[in-house]
């Protein structure tokens, strides 16, 4: 077998163009950021400081919880602003609603998590900030969500018949809530404080310091349109998730114009036939869109193989052990 001698400057540029290409794949992949959803929510139980520690074992970029706040304002981890069947007692019919309780009340409650078949106490921000300085990983970023009253909690069937006003404060007393934690704990960096609220979000945007290097992401569904129903029918889809119709052109420029970080869409919605193609022309299209994408949340093979045929900059899973050994396997 003969060898081909390349000239010294071809092979020079050989070498270089290799390298270039090598930056070039590396700076992409690393642009794919990793946020464990509900502190790895499939694997441990949601909202919990125990998950919360094991998202800080993972090779992940984010971690994301969730924040109501009780009746004596004390902000706690949890999805849900109500303890039900659900996510907390294994028998029917009780209900507690977590902002018309006290700390104390919350934190003697001990839950059973169904999804992965463990018992959970309810955890405080204040342990979750704690542990999150003690653990020296100040590289992994913090998805705060603050939860608000909106169309999910008002159509919900598991809240029929309840004070849906009884479930959060007031929005700018959380905002100022929030933002004290952070201060408090002297975490400054590294946030990103997300909601379905953009009034709430403008509120967190205006308690900023010059010092502050805080970052705001939307999450979004769109406006809830129970017409929609028999069309979303004829896909085979749940009204839940594809009842919403999403106007992405005004959305779009409400986000340059606000100048938010990041925008985070419900997956189902970017997948759906009504909803796909417009989506893609008008947040696809720009490359140089000014804030980044993470869809929520994308927990099996077939979504994460999906994904890949978008331009997002971030992928949200509850189950982050899975995908990134997935990822390493590729």
């Amino acid at each position: 077998m003969s060898i081909v001698q390349l000239p010294l400057g071809e092979c020079a540029r050989f070498h270089f163009m290799k390298t270039v290409l090598i930056i070039y794949l590396l700076t992409f992949s690393a642009l794919a950021k990793v946020t464990s959803h509900k502190t790895a929510g499939l694997e441990y139980p949601e909202n919990t400081l125990e998950g919360f520690l094991y998202s800080l074992q993972l090779d992940v970029d984010a971690i994301e919880f969730d924040v109501h706040f009780t009746r004596d304002r004390v902000a706690v981890l949890s999805h849900d602003p109500v303890l039900d069947d659900k996510n907390c007692f294994q028998k029917k019919g009780r209900k507690l609603i977590i902002s018309q309780m006290t700390l104390n009340e919350v934190q003697n409650v001990v839950c059973y998590n169904q999804k992965v078949k463990k018992n959970y106490t309810i955890p405080t921000l204040d342990a979750i900030l704690s542990a999150y300085q003690l653990s020296g990983r100040n590289d992994i970023e913090l998805n705060v969500e603050i939860k608000v009253l909106d169309k999910l909690i008002e159509t919900s069937k598991r809240y029929k018949g309840m004070n849906h006003s009884s479930f959060h404060l007031e929005e700018g007393e959380m905002a100022k809530l929030i933002v004290h934690y952070l201060r408090k704990h002297g975490i400054t960096s590294n946030i990103l404080l997300t909601t379905f609220s953009r009034d709430l979000l403008m509120k967190l945007k205006g308690l900023k310091n010059k010092n502050e290097d805080f970052r705001y992401g939307l999450l979004f569904k769109g406006e809830y349109n129970i017409l929609l129903y028999p069309l979303v029918k004829l896909y085979g889809r749940e009204c839940s998730d594809s009842c919403w119709w999403p106007n992405w052109k005004s959305t779009y420029k409400w986000l340059v114009k606000n100048e938010i970080d990041v925008f985070l869409p419900n997956w189902p919605q970017l997948t759906h036939p009504l909803y796909n193609k417009k989506f893609k022309k008008i947040f696809q299209s720009e490359k140089l869109r000014p804030f980044e994408i993470y869809p929520w949340t994308l927990n099996e093979n077939e979504q994460w193989d999906e994904y890949e045929n978008y331009d997002f900059d971030g992928i949200i899973t509850d189950l982050p052990t899975l995908y990134l050994d997935r990822h390493d396997n590729i």
